[in-house]
């Protein structure tokens, strides 16, 4: 799950546009988080918290399914209902067939448009990202970034359904002042490392090299200026679950599958303070992974200082 993590949120892509991939720092914290608990960055949440939720292991390219992405999604949701008062009409969730291109979209566009000042809006994807050939040179490794839906196809060396860079760029411009927004992308986009191990396979979808109709994903390099701007500027955080020479693991923990990004991200939010923030929850997930073996490195864009699951002014 790439945002060039800064491996943006959106996470390439956005986030967090992750797809399970990011940059790292390192800590850990304690203590519990509950329903009562809700502190600001600089003002507290007033408004709803809303959500969509994706997750893809079911493909309908052949061999290319995964196994622990909906499990991911229904641990963030279980979380996120439970623990920091979303509700479940609030919450949108897209499970393999259902999570279409159209329905992503179609769902983000929702989300951003029914956010109000006050709203804390969450956009957390787990599937497989996929590197393309860059169409305009800004990538050194010759590759671009996408989002993969259920619904992707290559047909006569055309790739369609994708999400790219772009898109979720136009819908996030749409946020409205006092929005808080969060992205995670526990996906990968970087196809040239194979980790050679039993314990998980990497979330990553390999194209034909004449593939070349996509546009940019968020995680380019020069997209990341941009996207840091508007996130320090409190428009929203993206975490994605590595970085851009790295791949998402789909993992074996704990006796079932996960995304590795999702696992330690839900570990560092439910070990937590209540009051840490995003750079010492960041910091706890990395330090999770790299205890346990794994090499992504998660990548946080946004301002860091701020606590999590707040409103910036």
């Amino acid at each position: 799950m790439n945002l060039k993590h800064t491996s943006v949120i959106l996470a390439s892509l956005t986030s967090i546009i992750l797809a399970g991939c990011g940059t790292p720092v390192q800590t850990s914290l304690t203590g519990d988080r509950s329903l009562s608990s809700t502190y600001s960055l600089k003002g507290a949440i007033t408004g709803t918290k809303r959500a969509l939720l994706v997750g893809i292991n079911k493909y309908q390219l052949p061999g290319n399914n995964l196994q622990g992405c909906v499990n991911d999604i229904n641990d963030v949701k279980a979380q996120m209902l439970n623990k920091e008062g979303f509700a479940a009409a609030n919450t949108n969730t897209l499970l393999d067939s259902k999570a279409t291109r159209a329905a992503i979209l179609d769902g983000l566009k929702k989300l951003v448009a029914d956010g109000k000042p006050g709203d804390f809006l969450y956009f957390h994807y787990s599937g497989h990202g996929a590197p393309i050939p860059d169409t305009n040179g800004d990538e050194k490794d010759g590759q671009d970034e996408i989002l993969c839906p259920t619904d992707l196809k290559v047909s006569n060396n055309t790739l369609s359904n994708a999400i790219v860079d772009d898109e979720i760029q136009t819908i996030l411009g749409s946020l409205k002042p006092g929005v808080g927004f969060l992205m995670i992308s526990d996906s990968c986009y970087s196809g040239t490392i194979d980790r050679g191990l039993n314990k998980f396979r990497n979330r990553t979808i390999n194209l034909p090299r004449n593939v070349v109709n996509a546009t940019p994903m968020i995680y380019n390099a020069s997209r990341q200026a941009s996207y840091q701007a508007k996130a320090a500027a409190g428009k929203y955080v993206v975490i994605s679950g590595c970085q851009e020479d790295q791949t998402s693991a789909d993992a074996y923990i704990n006796n079932r599958y996960n995304g590795a990004a999702t696992y330690y991200f839900l570990d560092a939010y439910k070990t937590g303070a209540a009051t840490q923030t995003w750079s010492q929850l960041h910091k706890t997930m990395v330090a999770g992974l790299t205890q346990n073996n794994y090499e992504q490195r998660p990548v946080l864009i946004g301002s860091g200082n701020d606590k999590i699951f707040t409103i910036p002014d």
